[in-house]
């Protein structure tokens, strides 16, 4: 009896703690999309150094909520002050919409840095090569321009189909929210949705990986 019960208490626990989990990203998913359409115009625009004209509010969080100021990271009050207008910010984000979700920094990494949370994933063993894992809605995208891991964002849906003539080999289709994408011929900075696709082991777009969730 004390067997039985020990068992239906451990498949309740496991049930509730998969329900949970799956809550977490899903809610996690549902800020990123309801915030899709900011968007933030650009000034003097080049790929390695822009500035954004107001303040970008994921920034701001991260300068202000997360980090303070109080950990060194900034060299000086006047980077500290100019740091949510000048920065790239698809990992702040990614790290904002986490916390909103009330997502710990113990499950995703608070960092600015896309480098140092696709190392946080790769170190603790939850960073998976895009060549042949199949995410789900709520993990990062990773993506590596041969010389380093330079985007982020989330993975809102992913679907599976027979591709024509191709009956047995699958296309992946992965559908994304990310952060600091330029539209309006990059005159503004946006949260926008995009889709990428897996077939023959390549993708479409800089896919590298994705840090499960």
């Amino acid at each position: 009896m004390k067997k039985k019960l020990s068992f239906v208490l451990t498949v309740v626990f496991l049930l509730c703690s998969i329900t949970s989990a799956y809550a977490v990203s899903d809610n996690f998913v549902q800020v990123a999309e309801d915030e899709v359409g900011t968007k933030y115009e650009m000034v003097n625009f080049s790929w390695d150094n822009y500035y954004i004209k107001d303040n970008c509010k994921y920034n701001e969080w991260f300068r202000d909520a997360y980090y303070g100021g109080v950990r060194g990271w900034f060299k000086s009050e006047e980077d500290k002050r100019e740091y949510p207008h000048r920065t790239m910010w698809c990992a702040t984000f990614v790290c904002w919409c986490a916390n909103q979700a009330g997502v710990s920094d113990s499950e995703i990494p608070f960092s600015a840095n896309v480098n140092d949370i696709q190392k946080w994933y790769n170190d603790k063993g939850s960073y998976q090569s895009g060549l042949v894992y199949v995410p789900k809605r709520g993990d990062l995208i990773f993506f590596h321009n041969g010389n380093q891991y330079y985007h982020i964002g989330i993975v809102k849906s992913v679907e599976e189909t027979i591709k024509a003539p191709y009956k047995d080999e699958k296309k992946l289709i992965v559908r994304t929210i990310e952060g600091d994408c330029g539209v309006e011929n990059n005159r503004y900075s946006a949260v926008v949705e995009k889709e990428y696709e897996r077939f023959h082991g390549s993708w479409t777009g800089n896919v590298a990986g994705f840090g499960v969730n």
